[in-house]
């Protein structure tokens, strides 16, 4: 049979052909034809060439005919892989996206339920991801903190309604009783400095709430003078002595001598009165209060 050769000009018998200088080595080549039924096909052929007869070359062939189709079947199949990736890849990842959002809106649905009317809730750390635990637990650390900010502040509330509710109170009384019924000028005189006792009690509670909301939001401002505070709690105890005796408690003292400490001395002598005053208040008859007041390691305990 004759081939028509792609890379050669020269026709090969399908045994055997003459070999020119340029046949001197084995070589493949590829070989396009027409079957008998006018259908293209190719062969790889092998061509070697015969060291005892250098006129002539071995030539074996084989059809790729089959490894063609083999290609073309396996581009198909490539063809079709890609095209279900281009699909099924982006639903893969909305499904694996919305799967790993689903603690974060759940913890985004607690969050919203939480107000200032329920503080107690917390966010479920238990079946948070790994990558969400610890923002959760910063979450519900966040949470406590409010949660106390918000119970002192109620507290501060009551307190302070508690305290300008007495004055109040001995205010419109002494107010009622008095106009209940014509009184002489020495009875309004009476009546007057007592409502003005009361306006000054109220007056210094009100600039002690003014003073305390300013020391819960960092606003209050503090002197850093030497204080000798040792004469301070001598002083404030003196004040306490009387009171002390009418209730049968020892007042006693453990207080260092000449103790100077840095700070505002208006606002610790009023802790010190606070302190001393509950504890007075707390004590039973014939009980004890201690005053005691040393340094230690560059500090002073009270």
């Amino acid at each position: 049979e004759t081939f028509q050769r792609t890379s050669l000009g020269t026709p090969l018998c399908a045994h055997h052909a003459r070999a020119g200088a340029s046949h001197a080595s084995a070589r493949f080549d590829t070989l396009d034809f027409r079957d008998a039924e006018n259908e293209a096909t190719a062969l790889r052929i092998y061509t070697l060439p015969l060291s005892y007869a250098p006129q002539f070359a071995l030539q074996v062939g084989v059809s790729l005919q089959e490894t063609r189709e083999i290609q073309a079947d396996m581009l198909k199949i490539l063809g079709l892989l890609l095209a279900m990736t281009a699909i099924f890849a982006p639903l893969s990842g909305w499904f694996l996206a919305n799967r790993a959002l689903l603690p974060i809106r759940a913890t985004a649905r607690t969050a919203a339920d939480i107000n200032e009317t329920d503080l107690t809730r917390r966010l479920d750390s238990t079946t948070a991801e790994v990558e969400l635990e610890q923002l959760t637990h910063t979450f519900n650390a966040m949470l406590d903190r409010i949660e106390r900010a918000f119970q002192r502040q109620r507290q501060f509330t009551a307190d302070a309604a508690h305290e300008l509710r007495t004055p109040l109170s001995i205010m419109q009384t002494g107010l009622d009783v008095t106009l209940s019924q014509q009184r002489s000028a020495n009875e309004y005189c009476a009546a007057l400095t007592a409502v003005q006792e009361e306006v000054g009690r109220l007056s210094q509670l009100t600039n002690t709430l003014l003073m305390l909301a300013r020391a819960d939001s960092h606003e209050l401002p503090l002197a850093h003078d030497t204080v000798n505070i040792a004469a301070l709690l001598n002083a404030v105890a003196d004040q306490f002595g009387s009171s002390a005796e009418d209730k049968h408690i020892t007042l006693e003292r453990q207080i260092a001598t000449n103790i100077l400490v840095q700070g505002d001395e208006d606002r610790l002598i009023q802790v010190v009165l606070n302190l001393l005053d509950n504890a007075l208040k707390y004590t039973p008859m014939g009980g004890m209060v201690r005053v005691i007041a040393e340094p230690n390691q560059g500090w002073v305990e009270v």
